[in-house]
């Protein structure tokens, strides 16, 4: 199943039972930003898994830092943006934009 495809039964489920998803900014660098106290890297390679921040000192694994700053992101007024999704257009067959 390709991401487009996840994403499409993921809203249909959460439009059936009320929920909403929230989408971050593409371009929100949740894995160069700490979780701790938000300063970002400016170059961060995908062959880096762990990571210290230079100004707090906080020891990072990329993974887990990504979730905390996604799951911070869906707590704030940040760069998350809820997806509308109408149920009645998803049971016409309609995608949701």
């Amino acid at each position: 199943m390709g991401f487009f495809e996840f994403r499409r039964q993921l809203t249909y489920k959460l439009a059936r039972f009320g929920g909403l998803l929230l989408v971050a900014d593409r371009f929100f660098a949740s894995c160069k930003i700490c979780h701790k106290c938000k300063v970002k890297v400016d170059a961060l390679p995908l062959s880096v898994r762990e990571w210290t921040c230079a100004k707090c000192g906080a020891l990072h694994d990329r993974d887990l830092n990504a979730a905390m700053n996604l799951k911070d992101l869906a707590g704030s007024e940040g760069s998350a943006r809820p997806v509308p999704v109408e149920w009645k257009a998803l049971a016409a067959g309609l995608r949701p934009t």
